[in-house]
């Protein structure tokens, strides 16, 4: 898979400095409308106290923008390059806690441990992620983080709640695959820029909007910077995106690929998409700039047709044909050709997904002796509420009656009585 790796860190770079074209293009245009302004205020008011700062020769406006247009290049260049430097160290951090993920341990709960650890050694990667939980219904995922050494898998309650064991296990060996291919290098940077283009963007055409209504001595000049402006707020934002999109469509059937050959069982991964897919409910934490990073696109119509014209994500019901038409063999051989045949597309060529050294692998059989016998929804509720629970530092006293009692801190030293039996307990200090 080093093909991949290589791919992306290259991706990584032009992509960024595709972002920063746009920076620097936003910041020619933010530099001479706000010059504009302040000549304005300054120069062409009499009684003015700016006054004092006239020139001898008064420059004209339009070098007075371009001045000022430079000098937005400056701060443009300096932001980015500080954006890079922040989004490199700490933008799993930001998406993170933009996300409302609370890092959790082994204590808090073990089977999910267990999973992510099971995956960990079938994929060779060589250090488990910090794992974090979204308080949220709706059924979710996504990896992040720069590289293998501070990388970090965020899981929605809904999802621990709705999929069993080998459900769950498809989709942490997704998240894996995205670790292990760097992908998440590449997301976390192009998330966090795309987040600032669009707030620039916005402020673009804002200050393009109010400055028509103001008059100066060239309006002419001034009408240019202004279409540029308008222009630039509103397609900057929108080729921000199509470069950040554009990078995560062949990236999702990648990561299934890799993700079927740790667990040896596509049903799994299968069902867990079905399931995801299925679900009515809103992730309110996600947003246009953190949605390509999850397993499923959270801000998809909840019918399943309309699911598929996705731009962040390849079609989810294409990901699932893909997977259960996997009968025997989960090589990356087999899943290209099972790729093909879905799209069909007859003429049998990697479609730049699967790296071509992969395809020589061996065939990897599928794993025919999977226990599907699991505990039911009712069993995984309770287990992910008692989690919370105790993150929120609740104290548990079991009670003979069978009542598993959840007292708050500030009871320590206090005697409660259990609601079903009446019995009394001492609440520990």
């Amino acid at each position: 898979m080093w093909e991949q790796i290589e791919k992306n860190k290259f991706k990584t770079t032009l992509l960024i400095l595709s972002m920063g074209v746009l920076f620097v293009a936003l910041g020619f245009t933010l530099g001479s409308l706000f010059s504009d302004f302040t000549s304005e205020l300054g120069y062409y008011k009499e009684d003015s106290s700016f006054n004092q700062y006239e020139l001898s020769t008064p420059m004209k406006e339009s070098e007075i923008n371009l001045y000022g247009g430079l000098l937005g290049v400056l701060i443009a260049l300096i932001g980015w390059g500080l954006l890079t430097i922040t989004t490199y160290f700490a933008g799993d951090k930001i998406v993170l806690w933009s996300a409302k993920a609370r890092h959790i341990n082994h204590q808090n709960h073990p089977i999910l441990f267990n999973v992510v650890e099971e995956m960990c050694i079938a994929s060779g990667l060589e250090r488990i992620p910090n794992i974090h939980i979204i308080d949220e219904p709706a059924p979710n995922a996504f990896a992040i983080g720069k590289d293998q050494q501070n990388a970090s898998i965020a899981i929605t309650k809904g999802l621990l709640t709705k999929l069993n064991r080998y459900e769950l296990q498809g989709v942490i060996a997704h998240e894996i695959a995205h670790i292990q291919n760097r992908d998440t290098l590449l997301m976390t940077t192009l998330g966090t820029m795309l987040g600032v283009i669009v707030f620039l963007g916005e402020i673009s055409w804002k200050s393009a909007y109010i400055s028509r209504y103001r008059k100066t001595s060239s309006s002419r000049d001034n009408n240019l910077i202004i279409l540029i402006a308008l222009l630039l707020g509103i397609l900057a934002p929108i080729f921000a995106q199509i470069i950040y999109y554009a990078t995560s469509r062949t990236r999702e059937y990648l990561a299934d690929a890799c993700a079927v050959q740790y667990t040896r069982y596509p049903e799994g991964l299968a069902n867990a998409l079905e399931k995801i897919t299925g679900s009515t409910e809103k992730l309110s934490s996600a947003n246009k700039v953190t949605a390509a990073m999850f397993i499923v696109n959270p801000l998809k119509l909840t019918s399943q047709g309309l699911a598929d014209l996705s731009s962040t994500h390849p079609p989810t019901s294409k990901r699932i044909q893909i997977l259960r038409s996997l009968t025997n063999d989960v090589s990356f051989k087999s899943y290209n050709q099972a790729l093909n045949k879905t799209m069909n597309n007859s003429s049998n060529k990697t479609m730049g997904v699967i790296p071509v050294s992969a395809l020589q692998e061996e065939e990897i059989l599928i794993d025919e002796h999977i226990d599907l016998e699991d505990d039911n929804e009712l069993n995984r509720t309770r287990e992910i509420s008692n989690m919370f629970w105790g993150l929120n530092n609740f104290i548990f006293i079991p009670c003979n009656c069978g009542t598993n009692l959840k007292i708050p801190e500030e009871y320590r030293g206090l005697e409660i009585e259990c609601p079903h039996c009446e019995a009394k307990h001492m609440v520990s200090l």
